[in-house]
């Protein structure tokens, strides 16, 4: 008697986490782990299954460079418009050429980059340049992956923290946002119209 077509009541799962028995009324995990969805596709009762979960470092370094890549663009951009000739005054792409807000935006971002970020006085990564991140001559950033992969492998946590912060206003990332948002806010940011 074949009843593939039939529907049928849904049962919950059974599972051990850690050693302890657990009964989940749906077959997706949620935040079991901080972070990770987990989805039971079949039941082999008794069979014990281990799961490890990993940071993908090699994500993280690949997202950096990203990032590198993007301020990058910017700082060519900014720069770009502080390359004057006579026919400057002409060019629509020179809107903005000598402008003292495009100016403090660029020092802003150099600031961030080179600024000591980590609020731990032990902590080892405290700059972009510990993470291989540095300006060249031509005022834009060097990235050295491998100094990058090597401080996530021997220090994940310090680098999280410099990039991400320990709070809500510090870390990188999040005064780079801060100086976005305040250039380009419209209305009253630096470089709205």
């Amino acid at each position: 008697d074949l009843d593939h077509d039939r529907a049928r009541p849904a049962r919950s799962a059974a599972i051990k986490f850690n050693g302890q028995p657990m009964c989940v009324d749906e077959n997706k995990l949620k935040d079991l782990v901080p972070g990770v969805t987990m989805d039971l596709i079949s039941a082999k009762p008794g069979q014990t299954i281990n799961v490890e979960i990993k940071t993908d470092t090699e994500k993280v370094e690949g997202k950096a460079k990203t990032m590198v890549d993007k301020l990058n663009a910017v700082l060519t951009a900014v720069q770009s418009q502080f390359q004057l000739n006579g026919d400057s005054r002409k060019d629509p792409s020179k809107a903005l050429a000598g402008d003292v807000s495009l100016q403090a935006m660029q020092s802003q971002i150099r600031n961030i980059v080179m600024d000591t970020a980590s609020s731990a006085s032990d902590a080892q990564i405290k700059q972009m340049r510990d993470l291989g991140i540095v300006f060249n001559r031509n005022g834009t950033l060097d990235y050295d992956a491998k100094k990058f992969q090597a401080a996530l492998d021997a220090r994940f946590e310090e680098v999280a923290t410099l990039l991400s912060g320990d709070t809500p206003l510090n870390g990188f990332a999040n005064r780079l946002v801060q100086v976005v948002d305040n250039s380009t806010r419209f209305g009253d940011g630096i470089l709205s119209l």
